[in-house]
């Protein structure tokens, strides 16, 4: 792939569909990253728990794969060339609110400003769905995304906290 020039980038950039190659690659990547992120899996052996993690997803989030109903699998273009990823689910299921589970941008394009403006792109696309309501979770040390979502309007409305018994 070619690298592209970012002067302009918000003439180019779009959200499309993923194929079925981009959902496979989102879906071994995401999983493989929330096995780490997870306060949930993050003591397990990183094999056993992406696996328990992909087994989830499908049952969960795309048991007719990437064309699953109330599941939105979106690849951020510039171009011919993707450079991360939405999914996001109508939550609860018939209602005008989304929930978003993953926002990726990929490392290379990472602080160049695509991560903003794919969000404002995410943002209206789902607009123009008719969802008036969209909730994330966020890792805490995430400074990134936090600031992102904080300039989009985006309030903490839960706060999720662990600690080690022993």
């Amino acid at each position: 792939m070619s690298s592209v020039d970012n002067s302009d980038f918000s003439s180019d950039l779009r959200l499309t569909t993923m194929t079925c190659q981009q959902f496979e690659s989102f879906r071994e990547m995401s999983c493989s990253m929330y096995a780490r992120a997870s306060p949930f899996y993050r003591d397990m052996i990183l094999a056993v728990a992406i696996d328990q993690i992909m087994k989830d997803f499908d049952l969960r989030f795309a048991p007719e794969g990437f064309s699953t109903l109330g599941q939105f699998f979106l690849a951020i273009m510039i171009g011919s060339e993707q450079i991360g990823y939405f999914h996001f689910s109508e939550f609860p299921k018939g209602s005008n609110s989304i929930f978003g589970w993953n926002f990726h941008i990929f490392e290379k394009y990472q602080r160049k400003g695509w991560g903003q403006k794919s969000a404002e792109l995410a943002k209206d696309f789902l607009n123009k769905r008719g969802y008036n309501k969209i909730a994330i979770n966020v890792v805490s040390d995430n400074k990134a995304a936090i600031k992102i979502y904080n300039a989009l309007g985006f309030q903490i409305t839960q706060l999720t906290m662990e600690a080690k018994t022993c």
